[in-house]
């Protein structure tokens, strides 16, 4: 029997009155592309939040690989190998896209980032580790003739591979995408849809949030629909295009376009 990479049973997450995330439980298994979706409000970047680390939840159990992680902070997550990564994109400003990349790789490192940077006669060879491991991930991505040049120079579509980059830089097993393909056209869209391809086709699973459809149809195996906080339906995207509450409640009466 495949053991779950992850698992989230019965988690809630509260705000005063307001029931953001109300008792959701999925499984997610290793080597899979699963995604979150729903109507605005629905509760997809809190449940992203509280699996990441971002948030604490009201009530409710994280696992990853069977381990309790329910109240690891984010950077706890990552040196488990979660990574994430944002909708908004996160540049470090007055740093190159090589930097940018480091920056993400040192939560590898045994002491951390300001100790590397102090230059430490033991620290040399693991920073050089770093360096190569960071150029390893732009050149998976297609940044790495970019690596010199400041981050914040980078148009919207590479600042959005350069968000991949820095995750896949921490060797993840599980990388949760936030709106990957947020403020990019068709066809940039689909160059995003083939580099989630890619990596999942390296064995990093891939949970993601995202409101373009047809990104979703295309990549997913398996998808989970929100509304309310609540999960009203999980399957393939065979099956959710099926279901009719989620025709009801997602989409109205138009169905699911593939």
């Amino acid at each position: 029997m495949t053991e779950h990479l992850l698992e989230v049973d019965s988690l809630s997450r509260n705000f005063g009155g307001v029931k953001a995330v109300n008792h959701v439980s999925f499984a997610l298994n290793p080597g899979v592309i699963k995604a979150i979706i729903g109507p605005n409000g629905a509760g997809k970047t809190t449940l992203f939040n509280l699996i990441a680390g971002n948030l604490r939840p009201t009530s409710g159990a994280i696992r990853l690989n069977g381990k309790n992680v329910t109240s690891l902070p984010d950077y706890q997550m990552a040196t488990l190998g979660v990574a994430r990564t944002f909708q908004m994109t996160r540049v470090f400003h007055g740093m190159t896209v090589l930097e940018n990349v480091m920056v993400g790789r040192h939560t590898r490192s045994r002491a951390g980032f300001f100790s590397a940077a102090l230059r430490l006669p033991y620290m040399r060879r693991e920073e050089q580790g770093i360096l190569q491991a960071a150029m390893k991930a732009l050149d998976f991505v297609g940044l790495g003739l970019k690596s010199e040049q400041p981050a914040d120079t980078l148009p919207f579509r590479e600042q959005r591979l350069l968000e991949f980059a820095r995750a896949l830089a921490t060797e993840p097993r599980l990388i949760l995408a936030d709106e990957p393909a947020a403020g990019l056209n068709t066809r940039e869209t689909k160059e995003v849809a083939a580099l989630i391809r890619k990596i999942h086709q390296s064995g990093v699973t891939v949970l993601l949030v995202e409101h373009d459809m047809s990104l979703v149809m295309d990549i997913s195996e398996e998808i989970i629909v929100l509304d309310f906080g609540r999960k009203i339906a999980e399957g393939t995207p065979e099956e959710i295009k099926r279901n009719d509450d989620v025709v009801a409640v997602y989409l109205g009466k138009r169905g699911i376009d593939a």
